[in-house]
């Protein structure tokens, strides 16, 4: 149920505020919450992806935990790329300074997949964060897991 009570987010709203309230209630009666979701993740992912990309240059090919922690990682027809477990909806971005981010965005994530994920990371000498802010596949829903160099934690800061 969406909430549009006093300070419920913002305090002072404007009339295009409360229009789009009145609207996604109505969405909601008619077509689910479900379809609300939808609505809010869309909008939130064009805005998000465009603010990413500022910040972070593109996709890469295939996604590879080699290649993050090895820029000179090379894939050929015989290699299998290391993946995170349970990963999902998975990318490889370059930063504007060159390094490689291993992205997925599961929508949950079991205590085992954390548990192997981190010793995954901690074999390779990756940094990982976990960042619900940072998730474009379907925002409020999914989970952006950035992988990094050991030493470039701040390659996936905002």
């Amino acid at each position: 149920m969406l909430h549009s009570g006093p300070g419920v987010f913002k305090d002072k709203k404007s009339t295009v505020y409360l229009e789009a309230i009145r609207a996604l209630k109505q969405l909601e009666q008619e077509e689910g919450h479900d379809a609300v979701l939808r609505v809010a993740a869309q909008v939130i992912q064009v805005g998000r992806k465009a603010w990413l990309s500022k910040k972070w240059k593109g996709l890469s090919s295939q996604p590879c935990l080699g290649k993050v922690g090895d820029g000179r990682h090379r894939h050929n027809l015989n290699d299998s790329c290391p993946q995170l477990p349970g990963a999902d909806h998975t990318e490889m971005i370059k930063t504007e300074t060159g390094a490689y981010l291993y992205v997925t965005e599961p929508y949950g994530l079991s205590w085992d997949n954390l548990r192997d994920m981190v010793e995954m990371c901690q074999e390779r000498r990756l940094a990982m964060s976990i960042e619900a802010r940072l998730s474009t596949h379907f925002p409020g829903e999914t989970l952006a897991i950035i992988v990094t160099r050991d030493h470039e934690p701040q390659a996936m800061a905002p």
